[in-house]
């Protein structure tokens, strides 16, 4: 008799553990689910906070920017460049334009390639190509 009773006090021992273990592993599980979830954001906040950092520099240069352009100096600049503007006592020297450096290579390798093929200009040709280029 005594036999039955301790088998079936085994059996009912794992019916109340089985239970709180399983419960215990679920609890384990959102546990770590959770950290996990809690580790992305604080890394997508990270890199927010980098993006963050870089939009305001972007926006002091182009504030700074923005500034230049409104000056006075920069208004100055432009008119002198672009409308050949000058002040009342001062001096325009005009200079001429020089060639790209791509220019002047292709006219050296054609030059250099086939000397012959273009005729010597008279010269009134060259200087009616000087009056127009």
């Amino acid at each position: 008799m005594l036999e039955p009773k301790k088998t079936k006090k085994k059996y009912e021992r794992w019916f109340y553990i089985l239970p709180l273990v399983g419960i215990m592993v679920y609890i384990i599980f959102l546990l770590i689910r959770s950290a996990w979830a809690n580790y992305g954001i604080n890394q997508e906040i990270s890199s927010l906070k980098n993006d963050i950092n870089s939009l305001n520099d972007q926006n002091q240069k182009l504030q700074d920017l923005s500034g230049y352009y409104q000056s006075n100096a920069y208004k100055e600049r432009q008119a002198r460049l672009l409308l050949n503007y000058q002040k009342p006592d001062e001096k325009v020297i005009i200079l001429p334009a020089k060639k790209d450096q791509n220019q002047q290579q292709e006219s050296n390798a054609l030059t250099t390639v086939n000397p012959t093929s273009a005729p010597e200009k008279s010269n009134p040709q060259k200087w009616l190509q000087f009056f127009i280029d």
